[in-house]
């Protein structure tokens, strides 16, 4: 199965917009699921073929002859933490058997999985060798997404972002929001946990080339090494906006508080699952088997692509 054609849930969100666009300009012919038609519009994405459906309905027809499979598709946050499950695993699982069914030959099935999966870094960086501790219903059904996975094929390369940012981000949004309209940079506590971050033009390239590396069939890969803490991010945030910003720091009591409120109320989706997210102190993680194995580099600078995704904003007239 030489064709180069690659299919890709979640192709109208940020991930797989991105994800889609790269594979186009590498001459693939792009097949993505897609649910909602106004989503696909807005998505800016005629390169792509839609597949109108979800992961409960995906056409048989539309998996034949497949060789690449990028599986970006998930539930990220919900009110209700069986939704977690139902999409980020059990969605999976039935993914998988539809491929097996209907390409049984194709090359590579790659998951774009979350750095949730393995849980929060303690005293270090976290590895693919650390036990996995997800300390979220997000991470954990994220982890489950990928033991479906290992347990149904062989041909996988498992992904697990940290955060990522970029144009067309609606996750990252809020802080450029606060920021542009307010002059405001909220952090929780002393705004010191640590986090990796990663470019989405980073990303992409890095995910399209473990696809294709034959060292990375069956491995699972962080993509980490650039630790920012959130005084950190809002220092590049004064600098692309050129605004004077007055740190807010919430206590973590408090953040806390709104998340068993939320858990009450069902009002928000900063309930104590995702607190328990928000307040651990290390999210970074160690990227040696993507470096060895596909030559994984960060290429974006901070400034730079925090100062690029400002701008695109502005210019789409989101903040």
């Amino acid at each position: 199965m030489s064709q180069k054609k690659v299919f890709i849930t979640g192709v109208t969100g940020f991930v797989g917009r991105h994800m889609a666009g790269y594979f186009h300009s590498q001459g693939y012919t792009v097949f993505g699921l897609v649910r909602n038609k106004s989503k696909f519009e807005e998505a800016e994405i005629p390169f792509v073929n839609p597949i109108w459906g979800d992961l409960e309905s995906v056409p048989d027809e539309a998996l034949k002859d497949i060789p690449y499979f990028v599986h970006v598709a998930g539930v990220i946050s919900a009110k209700d933490k069986n939704k977690y499950y139902e999409v980020n695993a059990a969605g999976t699982r039935k993914l998988v058997e539809q491929i097996k069914k209907n390409s049984p030959d194709f090359e590579r099935f790659l998951l774009i999985s979350s750095l949730a999966a393995a849980g929060p870094a303690y005293d270090r960086p976290r590895t693919v060798q650390d036990k996995e501790e997800p300390v979220s219903h997000y991470g954990k059904s994220k982890l489950a997404g990928e033991q479906e996975v290992q347990s149904a094929i062989s041909r996988f390369t498992i992904i697990r972002p940290p955060v990522l940012f970029g144009p067309y981000d609606r996750g990252m949004l809020m802080p450029f929001q606060v920021a542009a309209k307010y002059g405001i940079a909220p952090v929780v506590g002393k705004g010191l946990a640590k986090m990796d971050f990663l470019y989405i033009d980073d990303f992409v390239k890095a995910c399209f080339d473990a696809a294709h590396a034959p060292a990375a069939v069956g491995k699972k890969y962080f993509l980490g090494e650039n630790s920012l803490n959130w005084m950190d991010f809002w220092n590049l945030m004064k600098s692309a906006s050129g605004k004077k910003l007055k740190v807010i720091s919430i206590p973590h009591a408090i953040v806390k508080s709104l998340g068993f409120i939320n858990d009450l109320t069902n009002t928000s989706m900063l309930n104590s699952d995702k607190v328990k997210e928000l307040i651990s102190p290390n999210w970074t993680s160690n990227s040696v088997e993507a470096r060895k194995d596909f030559n994984f580099q960060r290429q974006a600078d901070n400034q730079a692509a925090v100062s690029s995704t400002y701008q695109w904003y502005k210019l789409k007239g989101w903040l």
